[in-house]
């Protein structure tokens, strides 16, 4: 493949994917955007393991925690706006714009943690790390019983976008 063919294969699929959500908008379709987030979604985390896999040569367990810690500082501070307890002093937001980049910086500070201790490893003694830190952020997150522990946390509605409805 040419690389100006690879380049409009993949400006094609940018523009397929940024134009789903307002599509869905315009014909009323909740199935279309819930898909489209989740192919936009599972695309970004099989991208990130595919950098540290391919780039790197790190093979890592841990991407489903960073995965997951991130779905989870979303879902806590929209919690915490619609259950009328403040979080650290905060009423929460449903603002996409505001909770997505604090999650970002949640997974980052957890990155930064486990960056530091499992790269002086390297081989088998780094995949076992990695393992272990996913583990224990997933047991921690579970034995959170004020956000549903086992069952998960459960939210009645969706973040907001200023010019994308997302509520339906």
């Amino acid at each position: 493949m040419t690389s100006r063919l690879r380049l409009a294969v993949i400006a094609g699929g940018l523009v397929v994917l940024l134009a789903a959500p307002l599509l869905a908008q315009l014909t009323g379709s909740a199935g279309l955007l819930g898909l489209a987030n989740r192919i936009a979604i599972y695309a970004i985390a099989a991208v990130s393991l595919d950098l540290i896999l391919g780039y790197g040569a790190l093979v890592s367990f841990g991407h489903a925690m960073f995965f997951g810690l991130g779905g989870y500082a979303v879902g806590i501070i929209a919690f915490h706006t619609g259950a009328g307890e403040p979080l650290l002093g905060w009423q929460g937001s449903n603002a996409a714009l505001i909770v997505w980049p604090l999650a970002l910086l949640a997974c980052a500070l957890l990155a930064a943690i486990v960056g530091v201790l499992s790269l002086k490893t390297s081989g088998v003694q780094f995949i076992m790390i990695t393992l272990a830190f996913a583990q224990m952020v997933f047991f921690v997150l579970v034995s959170l019983q004020s956000y549903g522990g086992d069952d998960g946390l459960l939210l009645d509605r969706r973040n907001t976008l200023p010019v994308i409805d997302l509520s339906r």
